[in-house]
């Protein structure tokens, strides 16, 4: 917010309200529904939404993201899961709502990884350079 007020940066796009609508909702939810699982259901959505928008950004270029911290955050990701796993007792749909957070942030951070490797740019400039 105070970088927009000085105007270092672009204003928003009508998806990024949105995005922070649904964080806003979320928090609504946790806060005053008394429900964490609704909350970061939510809140998982918002997540994918502004997901979507990196994913279409590094297909197109992959320089656009460091492959390095989106391996990092998919491996502790993939740590959080075996964890919920392990703590599980018997709920099935305790531990489906429990992991349906980690799992998801586990491929689309391994998916976002995957597209900026250092493979797949040198697969773009090798295509650029014929071009």
């Amino acid at each position: 917010l105070c970088t927009m007020v000085r105007g270092n940066v672009s204003r928003p796009e009508p998806i990024e309200f949105l995005v922070f609508a649904l964080a806003a909702t979320a928090a609504v939810v946790w806060w005053f529904g008394r429900s964490a699982a609704g909350g970061n259901l939510i809140l998982l959505f918002a997540f994918l939404i502004s997901w979507l928008l990196t994913y279409r950004g590094v297909l197109k270029n992959p320089d656009k993201e460091d492959s390095r911290p989106w391996l990092i955050w998919a491996v502790a990701f993939a740590i959080t899961s075996v964890n919920v796993l392990l703590r599980w007792e018997s709920n099935v749909s305790s531990l489906l709502l429990n992991l349906a957070g980690p799992v998801t942030l586990v491929i689309t951070h391994s998916i976002i990884a995957n597209l900026t490797s250092g493979r797949r740019r040198q697969q773009f400039a090798e295509l650029d350079a014929k071009t």
